[in-house]
């Protein structure tokens, strides 16, 4: 009968259904939590417009598999809907609840409608999607870690928990990219999609959440919270509920609340103090904060941690100061900079991360923690860049013309728009020098970035020279990584007792770059930073005043194909 009814529902051409038709722009829910039973109870309206080219008669509201839909209506009266289970990967349980709403009338293009809602259920743990892909349990349950329990809740949203309605096409994790890539043009059409939420819950607990209304965070004598998320461009609206202590800092130096539990609350304040220690180098590149860095902690000693925006979940061990201060940077920066392109956002995070290391021990320690996140870069540029297909890691072959690839303006891959980001960074403030990029970041907005040269144009400002080489190659296309190797140097004494040294370098991949050519000697060494084309070849000259030992092409700094080859011992014939 339901399949009968769905057909009748779809039957008119002007009933055809399209799930992405419609962009929530505005939701305004009240929510239930209740610890002891598991359960979330929820309500409210959602106001939605019609971003396609035709009128819509249908409209599709998902939830979580694990709740269930209690009333819909709109204008006041209860419309007919279809209600069934629709298997999609955006809901950690790899279901979700599906209701297929025929409207009284249709909906033409731009025009908005309002829907209200209520929906009810237990959310418990659940890694059934991950766990359907072949991850073992243990694995699978250390990331998709959601649930409402009675000592503890934490509910991330679409991606891991539909406790909000959505709607989209169903997606698999078993097809590659496209969950990531699903979820990345939702929050691209939602950008400027709002959340108000009120979630009301029993004495003794306290909220936690990357939202407008954290300021004051500690518990409060009413056990209610009212949480705003202005923008869904880079946030997962989520939250979480335990028993926490409250570490918040002085309102005029804050940049970190941290919510704990009672055991951590030493590892809490040596997290507050790496933050407070890295928050002035950071300012420099990203400026002023906009707001706390918020932490939860987790209770489960093997979760993995998760960051949304500057919300961090983790659970909370003792380490080391360094490592906590690389913990902190990623947050920071996120508090600092905001940019709607994931490879500007994340990238930066990254970078920062590569900025602190730099500071505590030295530029060689801030290369190598890039380059201990090269292998999988490398593996994910093979896999794009190759000739006749652009094979996906979980094993979807897709076609694609050689070199085309994953771009990092458009990537959706979190490889990419992370770890190739971070090296990019990294190379543009070598391009350019230190101080050129941060007038450049100081320069940024949010809203003038409309296409993607926005960025490019203000770096070249500042450097007063083109970049448009460098960009095309790194950016606006995947051309892959380059492949340097030193194929000769050549020492020639000087007059006054120095060599020069001719080194000539090939570049064996498509992506060109400006590497550093070094000559060390038996005293000392000497940098020339050389430009190299793709499947070319360059000559640099480089002056060193002791006898020279060997050429290296490349110091870590530019992500290669491989570095087996990057090095030649020099012979100076007597």
């Amino acid at each position: 009968m339901r399949t009968l009814a769905l057909a009748l529902l779809l039957t008119a051409p002007s009933f055809a259904l399209d799930r992405n038709a419609f962009t929530f722009t505005r939701y305004d829910l009240a929510v239930t939590v209740t610890p002891e039973k598991g359960e979330l109870r929820a309500s409210g309206r959602i106001t939605a417009r019609n971003d396609s080219t035709a009128p819509q008669r249908n409209f599709t509201l998902q939830i979580s598999s694990s709740l269930a839909w209690t009333s819909i209506t709109a204008g006041g009266k209860q419309v007919t809907a279809v209600r069934q289970p629709y298997q999609s990967d955006i809901d950690h349980t790899g279901e979700v609840n599906e209701a297929i709403l025929s409207l009284p009338g249709d909906v033409a293009p731009g025009q908005s409608i309002t829907v209200d809602v209520a929906y009810e259920g237990q959310i418990s743990s659940d890694a059934t999607r991950l766990m359907r892909i072949g991850v073992p349990q243990a694995v699978a349950q250390r990331n998709d870690w959601d649930q409402i329990s009675a000592t503890f809740t934490a509910v991330r949203g679409l991606g891991y928990v539909a406790w909000y309605p959505v709607a989209m096409d169903a997606v698999s994790l078993s097809e590659g990219r496209e969950v990531f890539d699903a979820l990345a043009d939702w929050k691209r059409r939602h950008a400027a999609s709002s959340m108000a939420v009120r979630i009301e819950f029993p004495a003794g607990f306290s909220v936690a959440a990357d939202a407008e209304g954290m300021e004051t965070v500690r518990p409060a004598p009413t056990p209610a919270v009212n949480l705003q998320w202005p923008s869904l461009a880079q946030v997962v609206p989520a939250f979480s509920l335990a028993s926490y202590e409250v570490l918040e800092q002085p309102p005029q130096s804050r940049p970190v609340v941290i919510w704990y539990l009672r055991p951590h609350g030493q590892v809490a304040r040596e997290l507050a103090a790496a933050a407070s220690r890295t928050a002035p180098l950071l300012q420099d590149w990203f400026g002023a904060q906009r707001h706390p860095v918020r932490v939860a902690e987790l209770p489960y000693a093997e979760a993995s941690p998760w960051e949304g925006g500057a919300m961090l979940f983790t659970p909370l061990r003792p380490a080391a100061s360094q490592e906590l201060e690389l913990v902190m940077a990623h947050q920071l920066a996120h508090a600092m900079f905001d940019s709607p392109r994931p490879w500007i956002y994340e990238g930066l995070a990254h970078f920062a991360q590569a900025l602190v290391r730099e500071k505590q021990a030295g530029r060689e320690a801030g290369i190598a923690l890039m380059n201990a996140q090269l292998g999988p870069l490398v593996e994910a540029e093979r896999e794009n860049t190759a000739p006749e297909t652009s094979s996906s890691r979980a094993g979807r072959a897709q076609a694609a013309p050689p070199g085309q690839g994953d771009p990092l303006a458009t990537s959706n891959d979190e490889i990419m728009f992370r770890t190739k980001a971070m090296f990019c960074w990294w190379m543009l403030r070598d391009m350019i020098g230190a101080e050129n990029l941060q007038h450049a970041l100081a320069r940024y907005r949010v809203a003038a970035d409309k296409e993607p040269a926005y960025l490019q144009r203000l770096v070249e400002a500042e450097a007063r020279k083109s970049y448009e080489w460098w960009f095309d190659d790194w950016i606006y296309r995947d051309r892959g990584l380059p492949d340097f190797r030193v194929e000769s140097a050549y020492p020639r004494e000087t007059v006054a007792g120095a060599y020069g040294v001719t080194v000539t370098v090939e570049n064996a991949g498509a992506a060109a770059a400006e590497v550093p050519v070094i000559v060390r000697a038996e005293s000392g060494q000497r940098v020339s930073r050389t430009q190299v084309a793709g499947h070319a070849k360059v000559v640099a000259r480089v002056l060193v005043p002791a006898r020279p030992v060997e050429a290296t092409v490349n110091d870590g700094s530019v992500p290669e194909m491989s570095a087996s080859n990057n090095a030649v011992p020099i012979e100076v014939k007597q």
